[in-house]
Formats: structure tokens, C-alpha cells, sequence
């Protein structure tokens, strides 16, 4: 007698059946979404990306891991008004590839490169009024190279990345390193500064007083008052040891 470990048999389904195609209405706008009939089996999510699945009629997103049917081929949606919203590729429930952006009005929002739920590539964001804001490069998810920054189409300011990270040229450098430098006073201030002290010294003089205040020199009797005084403060047993 033949005994098989499984009373089931699962058959591989052909590839074009793997996946179906479903139109989701919502309030704001429609989606046109293709859905995995089975996820991964083996997959392996990464806790720092985010998942697009669906589930009770409605296409979700978290963080680090799924709870229904990836998303698994293209991917569309419509405004209301019928003008495209978005459009672009999931693979197993990642963006992937290129993926475009629509304002309501119909005018471009943005370009992203994306590979695997990580934005690789050029990438530009566009203003309403159809002007270009701003063009950047990722490679691995991080920046890198020159990003360009445009205010009504005209390029207002620019920065160079390497790994995520601001580059910081030497004259950038220096300009912070003098910055940060004590300001020497203005020629006003030095003015305002020497008219201070001669008028005290005019004070002075005017109060009867004429005398060198830096350069005194003290009478005998006031500097043996000294003398002791200093000699009482380090000697501080000075009463217990006259008694002695």
C-alpha cells in the first residue's frame, strides 16, 4: 500500500494566472491595481521599507512587513476628474522602476527612479505651475552628487551629497570659519571707547582728588597695617599660638 505524506497536491500556476487585475473607487480618486494571487512564499522583508498590499477592497502600506495580498505588476490611478494621479510598478509589494506623479490639474508632480522599494536614480519634483523644483540623484536610497534647486524655473541654489551627506567645499569652509571669529569694533567704536576714558580722566581731576591712581605709593604706617593683615591671614592658629 501506498502512503503519500500529503493528501494535497499543489499544482504551479502558470504565469500569467499569478497575478489578476482589480479597479478599486474610492472618495478621492480610482485605482487600477494588480495583486499577487499567492505571496512569496520565502519572502523576506526588510524592516526599513515599505509594503503596499491589498486587502477589504482598499490597497494599504506599512512599514516592515505586509498583513494581505502584495501588489505585484503595474499600477495606476485617476483623479476624480479622470486625470492621471499615478503610475508606476510593484514588485512584490515594493515600487520598483519608474514611477510618475500628477498634479489634479494634470501638470507634472514628480519623476522617481525606484529599485526595490529604494529610490535609485535621477529623480525631479515639479511646482504646480508646471516649473521644474527640484533635481537630485539617489544611489542605494542615500543622495548623492549635485542636487539643483529652482525657484520659478530659475536655478536658485545648488548642493553636492556623497552617501546621504552634505559636502561642504573649502570656501563654504573658510566663510563659517570666519564667521564664527570674534568681530574686531568699528573705527565708530573705538572713537566712542577713547572719549570714555578721557573724560573720566577729566572727572578725576575736576573732583580734587589729582592724584596717580595706578602707580600709589602707601605711607610706612599704612603698609606694616599691610604687613600684619597678611601675616594674620596665612597663619590661621595666629590667636591659639600667641597664647603658646
Amino acid at each position: 500500500m501506498l502512503i503519500t505524506a500529503s493528501g494535497f497536491s499543489q499544482k504551479e500556476i502558470p504565469k500569467e494566472d499569478k497575478t489578476y487585475t482589480m479597479e478599486i473607487n474610492s472618495k478621492d480618486f480610482i485605482e487600477k491595481i494588480t495583486i499577487a494571487r499567492q505571496n512569496p512564499s520565502r519572502l523576506k522583508t526588510n524592516n526599513l521599507l515599505w509594503y503596499y498590499w491589498y486587502l477589504n477592497n482598499s490597497v494599504h502600506f506599512s512599514e516592515g512587513g505586509y498583513s494581505g495580498k502584495l501588489l505585484q505588476g503595474s499600477y495606476i490611478s485617476y483623479y476624480k476628474n479622470m486625470n492621471l494621479r499615478s503610475n508606476g510598478y510593484f514588485r512584490n509589494g515594493l515600487m520598483h522602476g519608474v514611477w510618475k506623479s500628477w498634479y489634479e490639474s494634470g501638470k507634472a508632480k514628480s519623476v522617481v527612479s525606484w529599485k526595490k522599494g529604494v529610490k535609485q536614480g535621477c529623480s525631479t519634483t515639479y511646482s504646480q505651475d508646471g516649473n521644474t523644483r527640484i533635481e537630485e540623484k539617489y544611489r542605494r536610497g542615500l543622495l548623492v552628487g549635485k542636487q539643483y534647486i529652482f525657484e520659478n524655473g530659475v536655478l536658485i541654489s545648488s548642493k553636492k551629497f556623497r552617501k546621504g551627506i552634505e559636502k561642504i567645499g573649502k570656501n563654504e569652509m573658510n566663510r563659517i570659519n570666519i564667521d564664527s571669529l570674534p568681530q574686531q569694533p568699528t573705527i565708530s567704536e573705538q572713537i566712542d571707547t577713547s572719549q570714555v576714558k578721557r573724560n573720566k580722566t577729566k572727572k578725576e581731576k575736576v573732583s580734587g582728588k589729582e592724584k596717580d591712581t595706578t602707580n600709589s605709593i602707601d605711607s610706612p604706617e599704612t603698609e606694616k597695617k599691610n604687613k600684619n593683615a597678611t601675616q594674620r591671614k596665612w597663619w590661621p592658629f595666629h590667636s591659639k599660638n600667641q597664647k603658646e
